[in-house]
């Protein structure tokens, strides 16, 4: 990639890395579509569609607005925060990626009753903020049904026309 905008589009299996620029990169996983090994963004705004593909490496966002997009997957997906990332968002583990991501600060959901957003094991303050929608600690998700907090004290705010149709579960902590 370079510093313009960039679509990569996987329909077949790659053996290797990919880096992208530090332009916009769009990274399309579409069914059949694989990466061997890692897919690292740039200092722009990335995003990454899973349609169908898998990334056997890591996923890592770098610097700029990146997002982990499902919207096109029928689900369920799951998405566990582990930690924040190292230039920013958050690192974790997500459906379609064997490794882990790194530097994500928005999260699709693929709409499916059964998606699961799990919260790091740090307290945090979730906030809805309309059907199935809200923020973590800086993230946004949108499209996501179920959501587990993690062992540290959490707090959950409905913000107007906040709601979640799955379960909120929480894992511990004093909330």
């Amino acid at each position: 990639g370079n510093a313009n905008t960039d679509t990569f589009n996987f329909t077949a299996a790659l053996s290797g890395n990919v880096t992208g620029g530090d332009g916009t990169n769009d990274y399309n996983l579409d069914v059949g579509g694989s990466v061997g090994g890692d897919i690292t963004g740039g200092t722009g705004a990335d995003t990454f569609d899973f349609n169908g593909g898998t990334v056997l490496g890591n996923v890592d966002g770098q610097l700029g607005t990146d997002t982990l997009d499902y919207a096109t997957v029928t689900g369920p997906i799951t998405v566990t925060l582990t930690g924040p990332g190292l230039s920013d968002g958050f690192t974790g583990t997500a459906t379609s990626i064997t490794g882990t991501f790194d530097d994500i600060n928005d999260l699709v959901g693929s709409g499916n009753a059964a998606d699961n957003l799990t919260g790091t094991n740090a307290g945090q303050a979730w906030t809805i903020t309309s059907g199935d929608d809200g923020n973590v600690g800086g993230l946004t998700f949108t499209d996501f049904a179920n959501l587990t907090t993690g062992t540290g004290a959490d707090s959950v705010n409905f913000g107007g026309g906040g709601s979640i149709s799955g379960l909120i579960t929480d894992t511990g902590g004093i909330d």
